[in-house]
């Protein structure tokens, strides 16, 4: 199930309370806690976090939970088991993009206010460092059952600000600066600034693949399991489930 752990106080330099919290949810809630990861690893790894923690920033911290929280998935079979910062009470930090890895890289889907003339774009870099070194960091925290799976949640992990200064990819939670491609050709290096989760969001659900509702078809009932419909303007039949 997803783990409750909290994220770590400003300044905490003992996350041991934390993880031992984690690792007897693990041996006692999950009914096959280990069947991807030999438990002594965990175990070894977080012990060498709890050493490291009294010189760790605030970041870096909820870096190594969310990690430690994910690592049991890694060989995969485990989704669910994981730590999502994506709310109002994480206290963190979210670019307002979302984004899909296609053929061709990185390339933003949807954008809030005052960002809606990024759609389309390519993203190249985050803070100077190339978008592929950087979505390595971030890959490591994210849950996943399989690669499509993966392929998926490591991109909301990418839109937490706070991530990429435990990582080192930014020095602080806030306006950061991308290098975009857009559909034209050209490259500009924008600052973006990141907004705090909104409940009951849309945006901010940890759903990879839901938004705000529009007229567009793709995002027009998303409740529903399947439906269809006929598009007479190009003679198509769009059926969505």
């Amino acid at each position: 199930g997803n783990a409750s752990t909290p994220v770590p106080s400003a300044g905490r330099a003992d996350m041991r309370t934390d993880l031992d919290a984690m690792l007897d949810a693990r041996d006692t809630i999950h009914p096959d806690g280990w069947h991807g990861l030999a438990r002594a690893e965990w175990v070894a790894a977080a012990d060498d976090v709890a050493a490291r923690a009294g010189s760790m920033t605030r970041d870096e911290q909820l870096v190594e939970l969310v990690r430690l929280a994910a690592m049991p998935s890694w060989n995969g079979r485990d989704g669910h088991t994981g730590i999502f910062p994506f709310t109002p009470a994480d206290g963190t930090l979210l670019y307002p993009l979302r984004w899909w890895q296609f053929s061709d890289g990185l390339v933003i889907t949807a954008a809030r206010p005052p960002y809606e003339d990024l759609v389309g774009s390519r993203v190249e870099a985050i803070a100077g460092r190339p978008i592929d070194e950087v979505m390595r960091l971030v890959e490591p925290l994210a849950p996943r059952d399989n690669p499509s799976n993966l392929k998926a949640f490591g991109l909301l992990y990418l839109r937490v600000s706070n991530l990429l200064a435990g990582l080192g990819v930014v020095d602080e939670p806030g306006p950061t600066e991308f290098t975009l491609v857009d559909r034209d050709g050209d490259r500009r290096d924008v600052e973006i600034e990141p907004t705090a989760p909104v409940a009951d969001d849309d945006w901010d659900s940890g759903l990879p693949h839901r938004l705000a509702a529009t007229d567009a078809p793709w995002l027009r009932d998303q409740d529903s399991t399947l439906w269809w419909t006929f598009l007479e303007d190009n003679g198509t039949l769009f059926a969505q489930f």
